[in-house]
């Protein structure tokens, strides 16, 4: 295979470099489906590259993602949507990645000329899954289509009208048509009428507020348990009797704590995990089945609650990297908290009417300002693969963007790891 060239004295430079983020494909059912790999070389560079060519990005990005972050740790074994330009296509840079689990996907930039297409017969018939990009109609597609697996289809702002054209042009192949940039439940409600089948976006991240919404009998004693713990003026003993007036909220409880001890030693009671564990850690993992609890009723909230896990696990890594001195289990609840108004249908305001959180820490989830804010915002940018405002606040709480990077890997090796904590028993 031809080996693409690096960009000059880029030699020297660590792959922890890279910046490597992911967004989720749903299915109709709500699902996870796949994550398209967000990808820069260096946050610096605009979205489609200045300082590096895509081709030289798109290679790294292999590299980076397959050999090593890891596939299975980006995705946990849902398939990875790559993005190919032209010359990776050409050159056979898909290769070193297992067809299994991945789908190539074209950039809409690619003409589809005989040596593309020529290209796109060879990486089928090696059994990998071909994605179009952006499709917007074009008989000129027409062999790329008879190829395809998945054609995404960017839907922001066009009418139900051309999307049902879009659909209707591409009813004759034997392709699942992606709605991407859905960004609210009503669009991705007329997609699926219209037999758009995944979708990608931050719809599911937007809050459906439901009036006279509020959090069930168990959600508010998990809410109030909460409350005690991070009480100064409440005692152990005052803990240990609000959590065990719920014997399916102690269980759960004692269970994830000593899965996050590693097992080595048996939780008798409540108060032993209050004292072994310590409040704030005790409020941390109450936080976690608070939001575990919440997004479990529907399978649509399941990439949320790990979103939520993964954003918490981050801003407190963010902030004890950043050195800002501050209570980290405070950093961690800011970034769960973050996305329970939309696991719950709640607005944020109502919900911490529920759970009485300190003033600087409602600031940061509310207004986004305070001690707090910063490695929430800064989370937030990575994860929409906002490289631009990632340099920005990394720069702000004084990290190298290669350090977010990295943790950023870590905090989903970690939520992989909290997740079977928070769904045993």
């Amino acid at each position: 295979m031809k080996q693409l060239k690096h960009p000059a004295g880029s030699g020297n430079r660590s792959l922890t470099d890279v910046c490597v983020a992911r967004q989720p494909i749903f299915g109709t059912m709500g699902e996870v489906a796949g994550y398209e790999l967000l990808y820069r070389r260096s946050p610096s560079d605009k979205a489609a590259g200045t300082s590096v060519s895509r081709n030289a990005m798109g290679a790294d990005g292999i590299v980076h993602a397959f050999l090593n972050v890891g596939l299975e740790g980006l995705t946990t074994g849902r398939a990875a949507y790559v993005n190919f330009t032209r010359e990776m296509l050409l050159v056979g840079a898909y290769t070193p990645l297992p067809a299994e689990h991945v789908v190539i996907e074209l950039l809409a930039e690619v003409e589809p000329d005989d040596d593309v297409e020529t290209a796109c017969e060879q990486l089928v018939d090696a059994g990998y899954a071909l994605a179009l990009d952006d499709f917007a109609g074009g008989a000129e597609f027409g062999r790329l289509l008879e190829l395809a697996t998945v054609v995404k289809v960017d839907v922001l702002d066009v009418p139900a009208k051309r999307l049902d054209e879009i659909a209707q042009q591409l009813a004759p192949y034997d392709v699942r048509l992606l709605a991407e940039r859905v960004e609210t439940a009503n669009v991705r409600a007329t997609c699926a009428g219209l037999g758009y089948e995944l979708f990608q976006g931050y719809f599911f991240a937007q809050p459906e507020v439901v009036a006279g919404r509020a959090l069930v009998s168990d959600d508010l004693a998990i809410a109030q348990a909460i409350n005690v713990l991070r009480d100064p003026n409440a005692s152990d003993s005052d803990a240990e009797a609000v959590i065990g007036t719920d014997v399916g909220l102690s269980y759960r409880l004692l269970r994830m704590v000593n899965s996050a001890a590693g097992g080595g030693r048996e939780i008798e009671s409540i108060r032993h995990a209050v004292q072994l564990t310590g409040r704030n850690e005790l409020a941390k993992c109450l936080a976690l089945l608070l939001v575990s609890s919440i997004a479990g009723r529907r399978a649509a909230h399941r990439e949320l609650l790990h979103l939520a896990v993964q954003r918490a696990r981050l801003c407190e890594l963010l902030a004890a990297t950043a050195g800002l001195g501050r209570d980290g289990n405070a950093s961690f609840l800011v970034g769960l908290v973050s996305l329970l108004d939309a696991i719950a249908g709640i607005p944020t305001t109502d919900l911490l009417e529920s759970i009485a959180l300190a003033p600087p820490i409602r600031a940061a989830l509310v207004e986004r300002t305070g001690p707090y804010a910063g490695p929430l915002t800064l989370a937030e940018a990575y994860e929409r693969g906002e490289w631009t405002a990632v340099v920005r606040e990394a720069s702000s709480l004084g990290l190298d963007v290669s350090q977010v990077g990295e943790l950023y890997v870590q905090s989903l090796a970690w939520t992989r790891a909290r997740l079977l904590s928070l769904t045993a028993g």
